[in-house]
């Protein structure tokens, strides 16, 4: 009975020891996550970037129509937008995270062909902006992918309600406006620009301001601007690009200093003016022609509307009366200073003639 229980301390002392050796040695493995089961499909990645139609949408994220180096546009509120991005194949369908114009299916897409949609919707579910199917293939060599979608705006019609004013000191008593979108006039200070169920579009519309309503008759105007108004399905257009235009500042609004700063392919110049507050237009003419030709030469200098001008279209130094000059002869450049930047320039008599003597 003794040896029997000698034997057995042997051997268990001996298997504990071997025990210990095995694990020190490595021959035992530590343990390991069990391998995928099988049960389900594997899951794939697929991201990407949307980008935005290139006119008149969201004012952080689109160009402004520039239709014309002056042009600006009138752009409808877009903050309360919804977008989806939708991945589809055979009949499983499966909806993105999107995050800004940023979008991810974080691994809930399965190996195979995805055609993949991107749309904007209102709050009513009117859609405003939409992409063209792109499709991904999915598999073992190509786990993940990215794909870029274009938005492209969709058909449908919107609605426009647009402010516009002048200042007291800017001269304007009344303004009028002409589009496809309708027209109007206003002597009050202010106006709103309107139009309901407009098809979507981008809508040039010029908008010209006057000392009254008589003077719109048979005179250019104190200010003359064209703006682009972006339309878009079930919104409102409602507010201007800011900062883009000396009457853009803040809404639409045209001070004196936008008065005085508008350049006009023709400069008036009358007998008995004064250059003090002139600004070379029609009803505001300069009294000598040294100030009129300084202020062709700054503003041709500028060249904003170089590529309006040529030997039929040509500058235009219009003369009423016999205007202040600082000399008694026309001859000589003291007297009539023409820049290079001009190119062309023409000068007119008004009304009962001019005399420059």
């Amino acid at each position: 009975m003794k040896n029997k229980f000698h034997a057995f301390l042997y051997f268990t002392a001996t298997l504990l020891l071997l025990l210990n050796i095995s694990s020190c040695s490595g021959i035992v493995s530590p343990s390991v996550p069990d391998a995928p089961s099988g049960s389900g499909p594997q899951k794939f990645s697929l991201s990407g970037t949307f980008s935005m139609p290139s006119a008149s949408a969201l004012p952080s994220q689109l160009s402004p129509d520039q239709t014309s180096p002056d042009s600006r546009n009138a752009v409808p509120g877009t903050s309360g937008l919804t977008y989806t991005v939708t991945a589809r194949s055979g009949g499983t369908e499966v909806e993105a995270d999107v995050s800004g114009l940023y979008y991810s299916f974080n691994e809930s897409l399965a190996a195979g062909t995805w055609t993949i949609t991107a749309c904007a919707k209102t709050a009513d579910g009117t859609t405003v902006f939409q992409s063209q199917p792109k499709t991904a293939t999915l598999s073992a060599s190509v786990p993940s992918t990215t794909v870029p979608i274009s938005m492209e705006t969709a058909s449908g019609s919107g609605n426009v309600s647009l402010s516009i004013s002048w200042t007291s000191g800017s001269g304007i008593g009344y303004c009028k406006w002409e589009s496809s979108l309708g027209s109007g006039s206003s002597d009050t200070g202010s106006a709103t620009i309107s139009a309901d169920n407009k098809p979507t579009g981008s809508y040039p519309i010029t908008i010209s301001f006057y000392a009254s309503s008589e003077s719109a008759v048979n005179s250019i105007p104190l200010y003359e601007c064209t703006e682009y108004i972006a339309v878009l399905p079930g919104l409102t257009t409602n507010s201007w690009t800011s900062g883009t235009a000396p009457h853009l500042e803040s809404g639409f609004s045209v001070t004196a200093a936008c008065v005085e700063c508008f350049v006009y392919r023709k400069i008036y110049v009358k007998q008995g003016a004064s250059d003090s507050g002139a600004t070379g237009t029609s009803e505001l003419p300069f009294g000598t022609i040294e100030k009129a030709m300084a202020r062709l030469n700054e503003v041709a200098g500028k060249n904003i509307r170089q590529s309006e001008i040529s030997g039929t279209s040509p500058w235009e130094l219009h003369v009423n009366g016999t205007p202040t000059v600082p000399t008694s002869s026309i001859a000589g450049g003291s007297f009539i200073d023409v820049s290079s930047s001009i190119g062309h320039l023409a000068i007119i008599g008004e009304g009962s003639g001019a005399t420059i003597d």
